[in-house]
């Protein structure tokens, strides 16, 4: 298209919003689930239902960590790739505690499961956050308001 806004003309992604909102939200959850762990276990369960979604809670960040490479293009992808890892990384450290280490697997699973959906919910809500701020300044740009 020869009236499209140029790579270089599309607005910077707003991650440190983001980024906050994403420590945030991951504390709770940990925190979360941690509780839920104690209520429906004991405190091992809680423990490791806490350390699985806290290490997998650094998956969240990759949109930040690879800020280099984001644009504005490409941050809804980038986001929904940290999400999938997220759950994989959550899955496998789950098998390994019930597996590995003998936790009881019902109260690490719905803890673990509790936690991981307030992140997915969370993290769509900054995500739609992001790339509202992100269209709004593109239709602010000259070449957004040109007719085709």
């Amino acid at each position: 298209m020869a009236d499209s806004i140029p790579a270089h003309a599309l607005p910077a992604v707003p991650l440190r919003g983001y980024a906050i909102s994403m420590g945030l939200l991951s504390v709770a959850a940990a925190g979360c689930a941690g509780v839920l762990g104690l209520v429906l276990g004991d405190a091992r369960a809680a423990g490791y239902a806490v350390t699985a979604l806290a290490t997998a809670s650094l998956a969240t960040f990759l949109p930040v960590f690879l800020s280099f490479a984001i644009s504005a293009q490409n941050f809804g992808i980038i986001v929904l790739a940290a999400s999938i890892l997220r759950f994989f990384i959550l899955g496998a450290i789950g098998l390994l505690f019930v597996y590995g280490a003998g936790v009881a697997a019902m109260p690490l699973w719905v803890s673990v499961g509790v936690g991981a959906a307030m992140i997915l919910f969370g993290e769509a809500a900054a995500s739609v956050a992001v790339l509202t701020r992100i269209e709004r300044a593109r239709s602010m740009h000259p070449l957004a308001t040109q007719p085709r």
